[in-house]
């Protein structure tokens, strides 16, 4: 501290902005304060409603849902007992896990449910470590 006064606690992690429908997000936040002692504080200013943060170890969480997908901006701040305080402001981008396309699917208008449609889609045997299982027709 320079001439005696406090100083504002500072992150030293870089917060991870990728999350996935329906897995689990974690991002461990550290910061650190050069007052010795100094006891931080970690607090969501800006988060979807279901993000939490552990004000002690900075452990943010979140289980995204589908109705969640897209960007999703977030305030983490870490603040010491004197009030000082740091923030990060990122943004949280949620994909859908699987999106599944297929180019030599069925023409538009047909009937995707066809027998003949999904047995050009699924493979008629499937290998597992212990043998193998023949998907009927």
């Amino acid at each position: 501290a320079t001439n005696g006064a406090p100083d504002a606690p500072a992150f030293d992690s870089t917060p991870i902005t990728a999350a996935s429908e329906n897995v689990a997000y974690g991002y461990p936040a550290q910061a650190s304060d050069a007052d010795a002692g100094a006891v931080l504080t970690f607090s969501l200013a800006t988060a979807p409603a279901a993000m939490t943060v552990d004000p002690v170890s900075g452990l943010l969480l979140w289980n995204p849902a589908a109705a969640d997908l897209g960007d999703h901006p977030v305030t983490l701040r870490v603040s010491d007992e004197t009030g000082l305080y740091d923030e990060q402001n990122f943004t949280v981008s949620v994909a859908n896990v699987l999106s599944i396309r297929s180019s030599s699917g069925p023409a538009s208008g047909s009937n995707s449910d066809t027998p003949s449609n999904r047995s050009s889609i699924l493979p008629s045997t499937i290998s597992f470590e212990s043998g193998a299982y023949t998907v009927p027709p």
